[in-house]
């Protein structure tokens, strides 16, 4: 039998593909609709700066997005409470949480972000100028 030496960067890779497994698997994010509620898209298009962040399953009254300090968050929440005559509940509630932040690369434009909700779907539009040799967007 060989011995090799404990490689501490390679234990941590093993780890966080392991978590990225879990975390990407359907049980943990598709919704009762069978969307993946997590799905975020994220590109340039004329000049804009574009992020979609699907939601299918909130209303616009119950989706929030907000900008500070070139990071864009966005959150939503769903509480409903149902009853069932035939069966017998003491209490019965379904929510729903989404939290997504987003640091905004140099050369957006937030003071001109547009955002519309349409069919589950959040479009934040802003104007962007990006420099040659492009911009590394950090999403956390």
């Amino acid at each position: 039998m060989q011995l090799t030496p404990h490689d501490q960067v390679r234990e941590l890779q093993r780890m966080e593909s392991e978590f990225d497994m879990f975390v990407s698997s359907e049980d943990w994010h598709t919704s009762a609709s069978g969307h993946d509620a997590r799905s975020m898209n994220l590109y340039t298009e004329d000049g804009q700066l574009v992020a979609e962040f699907s939601l299918p399953q909130f209303k616009k009254s119950e989706v929030k997005a907000t900008v500070g300090q070139d990071m864009l968050e966005v959150t939503a929440s769903h509480q409903e409470t149902t009853e069932d005559a035939h069966k017998h509940y003491l209490h019965h509630e379904t929510s729903s949480q989404y939290f997504r932040r987003l640091s905004l690369p140099s050369g957006a434009d937030t003071v001109h972000m547009r955002a519309s909700f349409k069919d589950g779907i959040l479009r934040v539009t802003m104007p962007f100028q990006h420099n040659e040799q492009g911009t590394d967007i950090a999403i956390e």
